[in-house]
Parts: structure tokens; C-alpha cells; sequence
């Protein structure tokens, strides 16, 4: 919101605004989960149904977003970012969060 000047508007607003100057976008929206932009906008509801500690949870959505995010299509890329972002509220403080961990939250 900041670097779009839209503190108050909605936030689809500031993606588009974004989507100007990139290709790909992704905002996250903590409890309401995420949103992004890939030709047009996607939305991804957060998937978390145990809430302990959110500091760090929109980390986690980055860190294993950034990975993969030149070959992954937006509403996948929201998805496994969620679900990281999920993995992470669980527990209080840090939490490296698994290859084998993500999957299986993923499968469930």
C-alpha cells in the first residue's frame, strides 16, 4: 500500500498498479490469505485452522514462493505459499518449515 500510495483504497487497486511495472505480483493479506497478479487477479483464502503465532508466516509465504515463482502459474503459487504461511502459525516461534512438511499439508 505504501509504495502504491493507496493506504485506505482496495487492495486490487495497488496490485494493478504494480502489474504496471511487473509481470507477476503477489500481496499477502495475513488472515484473508493472498492475492496476485499473473494477466489478471488471483485470490487464495487463507488454509490455516490452527492459529499460535503469526509473526513470520508472511516470511515463510516468501521464502518458498521466491523459489518457485518463474515456473509456477499464480493460483498454485498462492496456494503453496498459503500453505507454508499455514505450517508456520502453528507453532510459537521460528519453524523451519520441510519439503516433506509442505507436501503433505499440500495432499491433505
Amino acid at each position: 500500500r505504501l509504495a502504491t500510495q493507496n493506504p485506505f483504497g482496495p487492495i486490487e487497486e495497488s496490485v494493478l498498479k504494480l502489474a504496471e511495472i511487473a509481470d507477476r505480483v503477489v500481496v499477502t493479506l495475513g488472515r484473508n490469505g493472498a492475492i496476485g497478479w499473473q494477466g489478471q487477479i488471483y485470490r487464495a483464502e487463507a488454509v490455516s485452522n490452527k492459529v499460535v503465532d503469526t509473526m513470520g508466516a508472511g516470511d515463510a509465504f516468501f521464502a518458498i514462493t521466491a523459489c518457485i515463482a518463474s515456473e509456477t502459474e499464480m493460483p498454485n503459487l498462492l496456494r503453496i505459499g498459503n500453505a507454508a504461511g499455514a505450517l508456520k502459525v502453528q507453532t510459537v516461534g521460528q519453524k523451519t518449515i520441510t519439503r516433506d512438511e509442505l507436501l503433505a499439508y499440500l495432499n491433505r
